[in-house]
């Protein structure tokens, strides 16, 4: 305001560079003016792009949040569904022994089956030649 002041006395100083002057007076006004409102703009954007800066920070913040906490989840269902693959496979190893066993037991089984036939077979004959000779 000052430098106006100056500038205004200036210009009353010289009277025939009067309009010149005041023609640069407007000018320097008008640019001024305009540097104001640009600068107003800036800040505008200045304090948008902080907001968003700051909106995004906390957009992503909680992404990263979400992130571990699922990632935490899923290593958990992981670790369970691991722990019961580990008793299917105990289970189907128990079963398979079981299944072993059996098949075993069976053999003999089927082997004595054998032989009692074979006993059988022999005494029917021997009876049959006892009673042969009985007649």
């Amino acid at each position: 305001e000052v430098f106006r002041r100056a500038f205004d006395h200036f210009i009353s100083a010289f009277g025939s560079y009067q309009p010149l002057l005041l023609a640069i007076k407007q000018a320097y006004e008008d640019a001024h003016q305009a540097a104001s409102g640009d600068s107003a703009d800036v800040q505008l954007l200045r304090s948008r792009f902080e907001t968003m800066q700051s909106d995004s920070a906390s957009v992503f913040a909680q992404l990263k949040k979400d992130a571990a906490t699922e990632r935490e989840q899923l290593r958990s269902e992981l670790a369970a569904k691991e722990a019961q693959l580990h008793a299917a496979k105990r289970a189907m190893s128990a079963v398979k022994l079981e299944l072993s066993t059996t098949r075993n037991t069976l053999m003999h089984a089927e082997r004595e089956n054998q032989e009692k036939k074979l006993e059988i077979s022999q005494l029917v004959e021997w009876v049959e030649l006892l009673q042969g000779e009985a007649e």
